[in-house]
């Protein structure tokens, strides 16, 4: 299994736990008296657990940008180093094509 798919692994994983303690947070508030601090308590969690989200996505996006800057990179670089060994051959095959045309034309082949 590769890295890339551990680690969505286990992002998931931690998302879903995350998840999970909101939802009994949710539920152990409904089962009591609540007061207003109880409210503010559980929107100041949302908006963390939001951040937290959200600061994941970001680093999971940054990291797949840069993935995907350093295979372009990569891309550009073998090709042209095709293209310089195109060129090479190409020059080594028409003075070799050159050099052949002027041994037969006197003889020495």
């Amino acid at each position: 299994m590769s890295s890339a798919v551990s680690e969505a692994e286990s992002e998931l994983e931690k998302d879903t736990e995350l998840l999970e303690k909101r939802e009994e947070t949710v539920a152990g508030n409904r089962s009591g008296h609540f007061t207003i601090e109880g409210i503010d308590e559980g929107f100041k969690g949302e908006k963390v657990a939001e951040k937290q989200l959200k600061q994941k996505f970001e680093e999971e996006w940054s990291r797949r940008e840069e993935e995907w800057r350093r295979r372009e990179e990569d891309w550009r670089r073998r090709e042209e180093e095709l293209i310089e060994r195109m060129a090479t051959d190409v020059v080594r095959f028409r003075d070799r094509g050159i050099h052949s045309a002027s041994q037969e034309e006197e003889g020495q082949l």
